[in-house]
């Protein structure tokens, strides 16, 4: 979500997935590093012989590098994996039951996930007599599309309780101005960074067109085509005005939808630089596709050489995981939350806990003293356009698109 940072999504999840579904259909894999090549094996299981789509499906942890893929009998082809997944699509027929596909790469870190299809041939038709001509009858008219949900237009606030080791209201920002209305403190404009990595379309700015109360009791982000391939947006923070440390922090919010946008709200700590000052994202709402149907929580900080102790990496993303079990975030309103103790930090929705991380396994999995998440943390909420969820595919953001939030609070 920094600008220098928000290029990697979805590795570490999507890895343990893949794993958890090829071992569900009976595959097998495997991967041998020589000098120069990394090779992933693949095997995956029919339930018989016979014609077959495959979705081979090929992502990279960090960086972008090239891959040779061999499938069965078909040609080797030559891709680029990247971290967000590269889809490779063949039609095959197995004499026997079993498929294997090869990944060969420069390095390792290749993560590959095959699925099978079964797709008959086609049955060629007796030749029949003539059917007689149906009497014509005159079409129905056709059915309205849905109206799409409404904003809410009644100001609501956030309950004095919720479940949890922190139960009680302790602060909490509403947004009951009239419209047009400046975003009230302790929320300020922030003009000096942000964006969506690499490739980011918008720019951030102070203008009201971008950042105002809804006069529904909402306040709007909103990012504005203002010419092929640019955009205006918002990130508005509490920097210098309001910070917490430990508690339940939530917002409700309704998501935009659109190709190519980049929604958030999310944590960076006050004291010291990124990334030793620490990052928590409570959620990322990116539209890979027309809607973002993919919740993303992600930390950042420090991340340690384990075969060097101190010796600091390049990558900054501690732990990153996301779910798709909530479908359509910009169906309507959903209360996005993450739970922050001294020696853990849980994500959830609507009430509903979707991962969790723990000091114990973040020193273990990125060096001791990567655990950077005990000061004082101030909150930011931004929508950016285009950045990696564009990257790898062609895009067509929306001309106009409005993050809403409709509170956010913290329980201690």
């Amino acid at each position: 979500m920094t600008a220098d940072r928000r290029r990697q999504t979805m590795a570490a999840s999507v890895a343990l997935a893949a794993a958890a579904l090829i071992a569900a259909a009976m595959s097998s894999s495997s991967t041998a590093a020589t000098a120069n090549t990394a090779t992933t094996v693949v095997r995956r299981s029919a339930p018989a012989p016979g014609r077959y789509s495959a979705v081979v499906t090929l992502r990279t942890r960090r960086h972008k590098q090239a891959v040779s893929v061999y499938v069965g009998a078909a040609p080797m082809r030559r891709v680029t994996a990247n971290h967000t997944g590269v889809k490779l699509n063949y039609v095959l027929v197995l004499a026997g039951t079993q498929l294997m596909v090869k990944a060969v790469g420069a390095r390792p870190g290749v993560r590959v996930t095959v699925t099978l299809t079964a797709r008959p041939l086609p049955v060629t038709p007796t030749a029949l007599a003539p059917a007689p001509v149906p009497t014509p009858v005159p079409a129905p008219a056709p059915t309205p599309a849905p109206a799409p949900p409404a904003v809410s237009t009644t100001p609501t606030a956030p309950p004095a309780t919720i479940a949890g080791p922190y139960t009680t209201l302790n602060w909490s920002s509403t947004f009951n101005g009239p419209a047009g209305s400046a975003p009230p403190a302790p929320w300020g404009f922030d003009t000096d960074w942000g964006g969506c990595g690499a490739g980011t379309m918008s720019t951030n700015t102070a203008a009201s067109a971008n950042a105002q109360q809804d006069g529904n009791g909402n306040l709007a982000i909103t990012a504005l085509q203002t010419g092929p391939g640019s955009y205006t947006a918002a990130q508005l923070d509490t920097v210098g005005n309001f910070s917490f440390l430990y508690g339940t922090v939530e917002a409700r919010i309704w998501m935009p939808a659109g190709q190519g946008l980049c929604s958030a709200f999310w944590s960076v700590g006050d004291a010291g630089t990124w990334p030793f000052n620490g990052e928590m994202d409570v959620v990322e709402a990116p539209s890979f596709g027309p809607l973002p149907d993919v919740a993303i929580f992600t930390n950042h900080g420090p991340v340690y050489d384990p075969s060097n102790p101190g010796v600091l990496l390049a990558n900054t993303e501690q732990f990153e995981t996301n779910t798709t079990a909530v479908g359509d975030l910009s169906a309507g309103y959903h209360v996005y939350a993450m739970t922050w103790s001294p020696t853990s930090i849980t994500w959830s929705i609507d009430g509903t806990a979707y991962a969790s991380e723990t000091k114990a396994s973040d020193e273990a999995l990125n060096g001791p003293g990567s655990w950077v998440f005990s000061g004082n943390f101030h909150l930011i909420l931004d929508v950016a356009v285009g950045g990696w969820p564009c990257n790898g595919r062609a895009c067509t953001p929306p001309t106009s698109a409005s993050m809403r939030v409709n509170w956010v609070a913290l329980y201690k």
